[in-house]
């Protein structure tokens, strides 16, 4: 601004020694004001932001002001020249100051102002160039000059030195962040592929113009064609960004995981001209992934697939809608009676000893089948694309025989048995759940026919199936409705020839479907559950007609209710037990509970504390079915136990058999030196009775005397007199 002042200025007076050299000094001393103030103005404003505002408003008028003075007013020197004098080498020692970074343009522009300022000063005391005005122009015009250009390189080094340290920042970031950083460059021709990523293989030393081919050639082969086909995707656009996982060789010679991302820029025709994008080693998440994937698809403790991913493979199978023509099977294997070989051998050599059974199942089942342990003991093979039934049956058949053959776990050599259930699908069942289950009901019925078998499923299965599941809704509504009631039967006291004892049997009274016999609802309710609450009603009737006859004159008179596993292993059972009889306000020795062998057997330990407990509280203990169990003398010996009820299958041959007499006299004799009360069941016959009498049998309970008796009945028996 000062220069155009000045320059106007010598126009309009135009002296008269012009010539050529004061027009272009004029122009150099136009043009290097310019880059003077534009370099100071652009640079005090970077570096000093916030008083920017401050420089505009002081600098650029203090500069015309002393331009004004100096050139239009023409003092001629005066406070003026001193000012401009000091302005000059203040510049110059801000440009070495501000710009110390750089290299040339600070000594060309810090110089020249330094010399500009000197000159004034020198001018003003000599007069140096009063006779040469020409020269002072030409002179003061080239340091102006110089000053502006050094500014300007001034301006360009630093943004160079700049420009280097964030690209050094950046690199360092990325570095620090496990990226790595690659650049397709299509016009040139070029590829860069960042140190950082090729550390990733072990592999950082390689020139650069060799890393793109080396990186390339190590891509895992079945990786590599869909590493190209994303990228060709991509630069087709597509896609808005490029992704990919894939598999590259290390330098041990071991595959790492790299996650490629980037994106494609592209000219104003379409076409890609550069591409770029980070590299990250994820071999770590994938590891983890991996694990995630393992827990989720696989049974820790045999390997093998679990229920979830059989059921994924199996719904695949749905959503290919079943090819046509195609046929597919799927077996349940449970191990029979593994709960006794658990507990024989505890629970960690029971994991070493179903990791057997899957192998053994493995080993008979074709390559392209699927084994998984759905649970417990219980595992599932799918059988692709089968030629028909039979070619499964075989195969069920194989896995069943390599399971009979023995086992070594510790020091035990355990022989087992299993039972399989076979279904064809999509004939049988749509998806997993029905297919399963349709499968499982095939297995049960194998159970249920002895074990040691397969059985494949049939429509008249789900038949009872249906029925089942009919029944046990019907058991639902009634325990709500108090639809089942007690059937008793009377027991005799052989010593008195009197009814002094009664067991109460369970029925239940539909209000279509009339009575319903036990062997039809308590195995499922049991499996339901729901014996829990039709136990706890049928055990409060028993003590409440306990308690009538007594009120009635009867004070012996006792009764006796089964229990089943279920209900014994119910952690309430014993408290909730005990709150019937306080609630009824009834002697518990009047109350005998009846335990099955079998039952005992399931958790012998636990349920000894419980039985112990219960007698206790004062209640009997009966041991129901003597001889059809266990029938081991040694256990009787351990038993907490006050009655001993010999099975009916004794009984029946007891007359005709001389063997079973003398095994029954002896069961009697033995449970006479232990104390136990015996009751003989079943008896029918007079012969029966005469034999039990001369054994010094207890009681008898049986036909001999009457039918089970619904409580009307029992009632006008026991009081009829």
């Amino acid at each position: 601004m000062s220069s155009f002042v000045y320059t106007l200025s010598f126009l309009l007076d135009v002296p008269e020694e012009f010539t050529g050299v004061t027009l272009i000094s004029n122009i150099l001393l136009l043009t290097g004001t310019m880059l003077l103030v534009n370099g100071l103005y652009v640079f005090l404003i970077d570096k000093i932001f916030k008083y920017s505002k401050y420089i505009r408003v002081i600098v650029i008028p203090f500069i015309l002001i002393l331009s004004f003075d100096i050139f239009v007013l023409d003092t001629n020197g005066g406070f003026s020249y001193f000012l401009f004098a000091f302005l000059m080498i203040f510049i110059s020692s801000i440009v070495f100051v501000f710009f110390k970074n750089a290299q040339i343009g600070k000594y060309i522009s810090g110089i020249s102002c330094f010399l500009l300022g000197v000159i004034y000063i020198l001018d003003f005391y000599t007069e140096m160039f009063s006779d040469s005005e020409l020269v002072w122009y030409f002179i003061h015009s080239i340091l102006f000059l110089l000053i502006g250009i050094g500014i300007i390189i001034c301006y360009y080094e630093i943004t160079q030195v700049r420009l280097t340290q964030a690209e050094e920042r950046y690199r360092l970031a990325l570095e620090g962040a496990n990226e790595g950083v690659f650049e397709y460059d299509f016009k040139k021709n070029t590829t860069y592929i960042s140190s950082k990523s090729m550390s990733f293989i072990g592999r950082s030393k390689v020139e650069e113009h060799k890393r793109r081919a080396l990186w390339d050639l190590l891509i895992h082969t079945e990786d590599y064609r869909e590493m190209k086909d994303k990228l060709k995707r991509h630069l087709n656009r597509e896609t808005e960004q490029y992704t990919c996982e894939y598999r590259i060789k290390n330098k041990s010679n071991k595959y790492i995981w790299i996650n490629a991302r980037g994106k494609a820029l592209f000219d104003e025709v379409g076409n890609p001209y550069k591409f770029t994008g980070f590299h990250t080693n994820i071999t770590e998440r994938k590891k983890h992934e991996e694990r995630i994937n393992y827990l989720a698809y696989y049974d820790e403790v045999t390997g093998v697939y679990n229920r979830a991913y059989i059921s994924k493979k199996v719904n695949e199978l749905q959503d290919r809608e079943f090819y046509k023509g195609e046929k597919h099977a799927l077996l349940v294997i449970d191990i029979d009676d593994f709960k006794y070989v658990n507990d024989l051998i505890g629970h960690v050599q029971g994991d070493f000893f179903l990791k057997v059974i899957s192998e053994r199942i493995k080993s008979c089942i074709p390559n392209n089948s699927v084994l998984s342990r759905y649970s417990g003991d219980e595992f599932i093979v799918l059988l692709y694309n089968i030629k028909n039934i039979e070619s499964v049956r075989e195969i069920s058949n194989l896995i069943l025989e390599s399971l009979r053959k023995k086992i070594h776990v510790m020091n035990h050599e355990i022989f087992i048995s299993a039972s399989s259930g076979i279904t064809v699908f999509p004939d049988q069942g749509k998806n997993f759940q029905e297919i399963f289950m349709f499968a499982e009901i095939a297995m049960n019925k194998a159970k249920e026919l002895g074990k040691n078998r397969c059985v494949v499923f049939n429509k008249n299965m789900n038949d009872e199936i249906l029925e089942r599941v009919l029944l046990e809704n019907n058991m639902y509504e009634a325990v709500e409705n108090e639809e089942f009631i007690i059937a008793y039967q009377l027991q005799k006291d052989l010593k008195n020839d009197k009814f002094t004892g009664a067991e109460a049997l369970v029925r239940w009274k539909h209000p279509e479907k009339g009575l319903i016999p036990p062997n039809k609802f308590i195995p499922l309710a049991e499996e339901t559950g729901l014996i829990i609450p039709i136990g706890e009603l049928i055990l409060r009737e028993a003590c409440k007609k306990i308690k009538f006859f007594q009120e009635k004159g009867m004070q012996d008179f006792s009764i006796s209710v089964n229990v089943s596993s279920v209900q014994l292993k119910s952690p309430n059972f014993v408290a909730s037990l005990n709150n019937i009889i306080n609630e009824i306000d009834l002697d518990p020795k009047l109350l005998t509970l009846e335990i099955t062998e079998s039952i005992l057997m399931e958790s012998f330990e636990l349920n000894i504390k419980k039985l112990e407990k219960l007698r206790e509280l004062g209640i009997k203990i009966a041991l129901d079915d003597f001889g059809t169990g266990y029938s081991s003398f040694n256990y009787l010996v351990k038993l907490p136990i006050d009655i001993l009820k010999i099975d009916k299958s004794f009984i029946d041959g007891v007359h005709k058999n001389p063997k079973a007499k003398l095994v029954v006299e002896g069961i009697i004799s033995f449970a006479k030196k232990l104390n136990f009360l015996v009751v003989a069941e079943g008896v029918e016959e007079i012969e029966q009775l005469e034999i039990l009498k001369e054994q010094d049998c207890d009681k008898i309970q049986g036909y001999i005397f009457s039918k089970p008796l619904f409580e009307s009945e029992l009632d006008r028996m026991l009081l009829k007199k």
